[in-house]
């Protein structure tokens, strides 16, 4: 039965496809109030953003996401790299205050970089918190680090995001 955080489960198949399944969030949830986009490595990043730009976002999840393009190896050495810099998720944590934010990433992905996503999450708390004199605020920013081989999910990655959006009121 429903949840009480942005995301439950239908009460009812009508409307939906494939087996009673909301086409629009996987794993047969359907978004309640706002949204939450969710990614892995790129698409990570790309939810990061797109979080950002539409306010009617309360939710983010990223599974081992690209936080700073200019870690990805395909980007070093290229002449566009204050393009990349501009996509840096570091930029986008002005406009994720207020936003749940849920990543996910092993402890040592040299190829997205584990410490520019600490340095991310970091941001996103640091705004979070300059925007309230509320010494108490509880800020819905998580960051699960864990051991993994390379860039691959961390163990039960897709099982603790969906948790933690159900979560989210």
């Amino acid at each position: 039965r429903g949840g009480s955080g942005p995301l439950q489960r239908p009460r009812s198949r009508r409307g939906t496809r494939r087996g009673g399944r909301c086409p629009r969030v996987q794993g047969g949830y359907r978004v309640r109030a706002g949204s939450a986009a969710v990614g892995a490595s790129r698409g990570g990043c790309l939810a990061v953003h797109f979080a950002a730009a539409d306010r009617r976002g309360r939710a983010v999840a990223g599974v081992s996401p690209v936080t700073n393009w200019l870690a990805l190896s395909e980007f070093s050495g290229s002449k566009d790299q204050e393009k990349a810099e501009q996509l840096s998720l570091a930029n986008q944590a002005p406009k994720l205050a207020g936003c749940a934010v849920w990543l996910s990433i092993g402890n040592h992905d040299d190829r997205v970089s584990t410490d520019d996503a600490i340095d991310f999450i970091r941001a996103v708390v640091r705004e979070a918190a300059s925007k309230s004199n509320d010494p108490n605020l509880v800020i819905p920013v998580e960051l699960v680090v864990a051991p993994t081989a390379g860039h691959t999910k961390i163990d039960q990655a897709h099982e603790l995001r969906a948790d933690a959006l159900v979560k989210q009121d």
